[in-house]
């Protein structure tokens, strides 16, 4: 038995502490999908709160037929479009990391002001095309770029096969290939 499935067990049980870890451990992931999302830390807050209720009030019949992350995952995208009816929107940007971020690789070192500027330019045009696209594309960019996932997980959380999964990505980049500068696109890489 895996150590999160015994974690799963033990909190199906009622153990408290297994289930603090549980929620320790996946909690990050779901904030920063959730983030990503919505575009709104205070949103993205709620939705990663109601995952976890979700996820303690559902353990004790949770059978393992998916994966826990799977599970979280398809959770977390259903709450957050779910948020996006009721304020009428999806979202407003991407969040390709703030002044805390990692820059591209291959910046590691301090970026010159012009540097900057430019990286700023990057990502605010980016951001921009990635709203536009349709929430089937974004939802798969998002998922495979931002939260680094593989089609198969991706197609297991949206509930579309991994063959359209592929093809909404590809569709994806193809736009926004048209639609962005190509010195823009390595904020995604």
């Amino acid at each position: 038995m895996t150590q999160e499935r015994d974690l799963v067990a033990r909190a199906a049980r009622g153990e408290r502490e297994a289930f603090e870890t549980l929620a320790a451990e996946r909690r990050a992931s779901i904030l920063r999908m959730a983030g990503h999302l919505l575009g709104d830390d205070a949103l993205a807050e709620d939705v990663a709160q109601e995952v976890l209720v979700r996820m303690h009030a559902s353990l004790p019949g949770f059978r393992g037929d998916a994966d826990l992350g799977t599970w979280l995952y398809r959770v977390t995208l259903n709450l957050c479009r779910d948020q996006a009816r009721r304020t009428s929107r999806w979202r407003d940007t991407v969040d390709l990391g703030g002044a805390d971020a990692d820059p591209p690789s291959g910046l590691r070192e301090e970026p010159t002001p012009d540097r900057t500027v430019d990286l700023e330019r990057a990502g605010s045009a980016v951001r921009a095309a990635i709203d536009r696209l349709p929430s089937e594309q974004k939802e798969a960019v998002l998922l495979r770029y931002m939260d680094d996932l593989p089609y198969d997980e991706i197609a297991r959380i949206t509930g579309a096969p991994a063959g359209t999964v592929a093809s909404r990505v590809f569709r994806a980049l193809e736009r926004l290939g048209r639609e962005i500068e190509p010195r823009h696109m390595e904020v995604l890489r």
